[in-house]
């Protein structure tokens, strides 16, 4: 499963590109007995191919051409996807490896739960740990509906989910 959310385009595409490179090196690393195929994870999880395949060409093909999404990855739908592919394979070591930025708001919630016991999961994180991660969380006006002439409260709620202080300027 490949993140394909708004983050990995942080500073112009770069985790993209990186976890391009990671998924493409981790295909090669799979001999032609190995069952593989790539989930793009956005809004909706998007496969290269209906089943896992014996080849990896269409897949570094289809991961090439890809693009990161301008939403988030529903990233419990990729896993459910890869679990139902993966379902044809009862007999057989299962693994979904999971390429992404492992940005918080992304992955907070998602249910790793759901994914039976006997598939493993593999983490290949592609971010930039020194990135600064600021983000409006929350925007809310008082009073809801203003009239004209009314004075309005603007609040707004920043997380900061780096490891270095940040100022926010307000405009």
């Amino acid at each position: 499963i490949v993140d394909a959310s708004l983050s990995m385009q942080y500073n112009g595409a770069t985790p993209f590109a990186r976890a391009q490179q990671a998924t493409e090196k981790l295909l090669d690393r799979f001999d032609t007995t190995c069952a593989v195929n790539v989930i793009l994870a956005g809004g909706s999880p998007a496969s290269s191919l209906d089943a896992p395949a014996l080849s990896a060409l269409p897949l570094k093909r289809d991961l090439l051409s890809a693009a990161p999404t301008l939403e988030r990855a529903d990233l419990d739908a990729a896993m459910a996807e890869a679990v139902r592919e993966l379902e044809a394979f009862p007999n057989h070591a299962r693994s979904i490896y999971l390429v992404s930025d492992f940005q918080r708001t992304n992955w907070s919630a998602v249910k790793f739960s759901t994914v039976p016991e006997d598939i493993k999961l593999v983490f290949l994180p592609v971010g930039d740990p020194a990135a600064a991660n600021v983000a409006v969380t929350d925007v809310t006006v008082r009073p809801r509906t203003p009239v004209l002439s009314e004075t309005v409260e603007v609040v707004c709620t920043v997380a900061n989910y780096g490891g270095l202080a940040v100022d926010v300027p307000v405009k």
